[in-house]
């Protein structure tokens, strides 16, 4: 009985490796199939892979110098900004104060004073048509002291001349005094 049952186990095993040789033989081709598919897959999976690679290092080339030039010319408008600025806000504003400042210097007090602002500029700017005001009532000052003097010496002339005259007088009358002695 344990032999037939060996047997009969011997049987089956062979007749499941019989069975598993012929899936194999009709399922190696599908297998040697899927096995290309799948390298092909792989393969093209692999190519689809370093194109996206190059095109993202294509990209991020391109990314990289439209922010350079983007910062570039950020960075020249800032400073054209700046400059224009500078020269607006404080070179031409300083170049009027010095003309104005100038023209008071040399006697032209009826000139502007264009400069405003409450920065140090428009400061000085104030202080200097105080000082055109100042200079403007010392010339006003200056005027009516030469108008004084011109009439205090035209006074002073009549009573010089008569003290002159009085006093040839008293000489003449003392060379006279002389002679009749």
């Amino acid at each position: 009985h344990l032999s037939i049952r060996r047997q009969r186990q011997m049987c089956i095993r062979d007749r499941f490796y019989e069975s598993v040789q012929t899936l194999q033989a009709e399922h190696l081709p599908m297998i040697v199939g899927i096995s290309d598919i799948s390298s092909d897959l792989t393969q093209n999976t692999l190519r689809r892979v370093d194109i996206a690679t190059d095109a993202l290092r294509d990209t991020i080339h391109r990314v990289i110098w439209t922010v350079g030039l983007t910062v570039g010319s950020a960075l020249l408008v800032i400073a054209l900004t700046n400059g224009f600025v500078v020269e607006r806000q404080f070179n031409r504003r300083i170049n009027r104060l010095t003309n104005s400042v100038t023209a008071i210097a040399q006697g032209d007090l009826d000139h502007p004073v264009t400069v405003r602002g409450q920065d140090e500029l428009g400061e000085m700017a104030r202080a200097l048509v105080v000082f055109r005001t100042t200079a403007e009532e010392l010339r006003r000052s200056n005027i009516e002291l030469e108008k004084f003097a011109y009439v205090a010496a035209h006074d002073l002339r009549s009573p010089l001349r008569a003290v002159h005259e009085l006093s040839l007088w008293v000489l003449e009358d003392e060379e006279l005094s002389l002679i009749h002695i």
